[in-house]
């Protein structure tokens, strides 16, 4: 048998008639006097990436027989995001989105809210900051930093991206520590791009005639395997490794590395 516990009910009973998540002077009627009920949301929480001026309200409703979608925005309309579902299926919160597709928040409805949209007809719904303002409990601030996506041309990216640096451009990151907007500080990645151009520019120009240039690869990590761990050796400043052959466990050590061309030779004496 399956059963459904919902945690906080008495919050919800006592909120019921209460016109919350919306604020106490929002009439949630608007001009044309399209009503939502009390009841039809239970609960709601915003916390946009992008800095709007709060507090957030309901701006638009639009409405077709297969789908709902609902768009929130500040008072500048700095800020916007939307949720779709479809209003004879509502169970769980109803998540909205940003521009950049980021979660921005969520709304908590009643199953019967599918039927209240559907009533006011197929179309578009507006609502005015005075109509549906939402409270000030529902609005979490994020700080304002860090990167929330990459713009290139008209698209967007908002998932995992993979930074590349080309010819002449050099990427390199590190962990900082940045002040955040709470008093406290919080822990990033910056990432460095040095723009160096190209040193083989003019032999680039001149292997073009014959054969297609292909720029060096250099060796930027030495990694040695032992039997209980793993030693990474970067490479030093100059772009240079050294390689000698110790004397830390004997005194007539067997190793031997020597340079050869362009190759490096590692052997032992001995029979």
């Amino acid at each position: 048998m399956n059963h459904t516990r919902i945690l906080g009910q008495e919050w919800r009973d006592e909120n019921q008639n209460t016109g919350y998540p919306f604020s106490s002077r929002a009439s949630r009627r608007n001009r044309k006097g399209i009503f939502i009920p009390e009841g039809t949301f239970i609960d709601a929480v915003f916390y946009p990436l992008q800095q709007g001026k709060f507090p957030i309200y309901l701006s638009k409703v639009f409405v077709t027989a297969e789908k709902i979608t609902l768009t929130i925005t500040d008072q500048e309309n700095n800020f916007f995001a939307t949720a779709e579902f479809t209003p004879t299926q509502i169970s769980g919160p109803v998540c909205f989105k940003d521009a950049n597709r980021l979660a921005a928040g969520a709304v908590i409805l009643d199953p019967t809210a599918g039927g209240v949209f559907t009533g006011w007809g197929a179309g578009e719904h507006t609502f005015l900051p005075e109509e549906t303002e939402f409270a000030a409990t529902c609005h979490v601030p994020i700080p304002d930093t860090g990167v929330s996506s990459i713009h290139i041309g008209s698209s967007r990216l908002t998932s995992k991206v993979i930074l590349v640096g080309g010819i002449g451009v050099a990427l390199s990151a590190k962990s900082i520590l940045v002040d955040n907007d709470f008093g406290g500080v919080t822990r990033g990645t910056e990432i460095r791009v040095d723009i160096v151009g190209d040193p083989l520019f003019r032999r680039r120009l001149c292997d073009r005639q014959s054969a297609p240039f292909i720029p060096p690869r250099f060796i930027r990590t030495i990694r040695v395997i032992g039997p209980n761990q793993t030693i990474d050796i970067p490479v030093g400043k100059d772009g240079n490794f050294f390689i000698y052959a110790g004397n830390a466990e004997t005194e007539r050590p067997a190793l031997r590395i020597s340079s050869e061309e362009k190759n490096v030779v590692v052997s032992l004496l001995g029979e």
